[in-house]
């Protein structure tokens, strides 16, 4: 869903349209120098696939993990355990195919050990 406002949170400026995982991405986790790139890119890749499905869809997900977790969506990328079970709860045997999806988003940057490890863990 975009963001139409101009504002500063969390030292990213957001203007004009945006994805939302744009607005909450942390400036400084001490995780590493990428980490908040990288969760933003796993944010989008699980964003573009269930806004393929449609929008309810992506609120469902979006929901049920708000529900159960206290987290949101772009937290998927530091739970994917979380976010398997929830996709498994939603589609149940189909989850595999919006994991491939969520694969394929990520594909050019599998090199990337992160990136590599949230793929596999996400599969599990």
């Amino acid at each position: 869903m975009p963001v139409f406002k101009t504002e500063f949170q969390f030292g990213i400026r957001k203007s004009s349209i945006v994805p939302q995982f744009f607005c909450i991405v942390p400036t400084s986790t001490g995780m590493g120098n990428n980490y908040g790139m990288e969760k933003v890119l796993v944010g989008l890749a699980i964003e573009h696939t269930l806004l393929q499905i449609g929008k309810p869809v992506f609120d469902k997900v979006e929901n049920q993990f708000q529900r159960k977790y206290q987290h949101s969506l772009i937290d998927g990328y530091d739970y994917p355990q979380y976010l398997n079970e929830i996709l498994r709860e939603v589609f149940g045997k189909s989850h595999s195919d919006i994991i491939k999806s969520i694969e394929e988003f990520l594909e050019e940057f599998k090199h990337d050990q992160p990136i590599e490890t949230f793929i596999e863990k996400i599969k599990q």
